[in-house]
């Protein structure tokens, strides 16, 4: 064996072989321990977030469906509101033909107006900032029917009978009287078309509103609040 190794230098080469595959073998098992560990890591995290995703998610949810339930209450209350005063049937039996002769023999002309005192509004001057949770028809849909209510209620805040009488009574001296007439009853016609275009668009807005809400439930009572039971005396009867 003098050319080749000797028994203790096979021994040394065994022994550091042995060394060196423990070595690899421990750096392995490290390895593979770290990737465990990571990957337990990644799990943990991914559901924390998961988590976390699903709780802001329904927190958004009950959010919008309170925003949601809180205009339709609003909106219900404003369309019952001219529903139990009989608003729009009475402008309708002011403008009918037969009823303008007695109107101007009893002095009802120009019209007497229902008294708008009250933020009828409350609900959605509070949340305006906060409607963009909506989806963007229903959001676009609640905006035009507050834009016509709010016009409606500048509509009856700004108007003056007194005023629009003694432009009538100027127009009598000047004998055109019958132009100013006709001004009333076409600014009367502006008004009660107002009126009716909310009613059209609150009834069923309401409705989507209260199937975001999640109830689905029809008008009632419960949703309107304390309004009168009865309409304004009519003047021609």
């Amino acid at each position: 064996m003098a050319d080749g190794l000797q028994p203790s230098d096979a021994g040394t080469v065994i022994g550091a072989l042995i060394q060196a595959i423990g070595t690899i073998a421990a750096g392995l098992l490290a390895i593979g321990a770290a990737l465990i560990g990571a990957a337990a890591l990644k799990r943990q995290t991914d559901r924390t977030v998961a988590q976390s995703e699903r709780h802001r998610a329904a927190q958004e949810e009950a959010h919008r469906r309170r925003i949601a339930g809180a205009l339709a209450g609003e909106i219900g209350a404003i369309v019952s509101l001219i529903e139990r005063r009989e608003m729009i049937d009475w402008y309708r039996e002011y403008l009918d033909p037969k009823w303008q002769a007695v109107a101007f023999q009893r002095g009802f002309f120009p019209p007497p107006a229902p008294v708008a005192k009250e933020d009828y509004l409350v609900l959605y001057r509070s949340l305006a900032g906060e409607i963009g949770v909506l989806d963007a028809d229903l959001c676009n849909d609640v905006a035009r029917f507050y834009v016509l209510a709010t016009s409606i209620l500048e509509q009856l805040r700004a108007y003056d009978r007194e005023q629009v009488q003694r432009r009538l009574d100027q127009m009598r001296a000047i004998g055109r009287e019958a132009e100013a007439q006709l001004e009333v009853i076409q600014s009367t016609r502006v008004f009660l078309a107002d009126l009716e275009d909310l009613v059209a668009r609150g009834v069923p807005l309401a409705e989507r509103l209260r199937k975001v809400q999640g109830g689905g439930q029809s008008r009632s009572d419960a949703d309107v609040g304390t309004v009168p039971q009865t309409r304004p005396a009519w003047p021609f009867r």
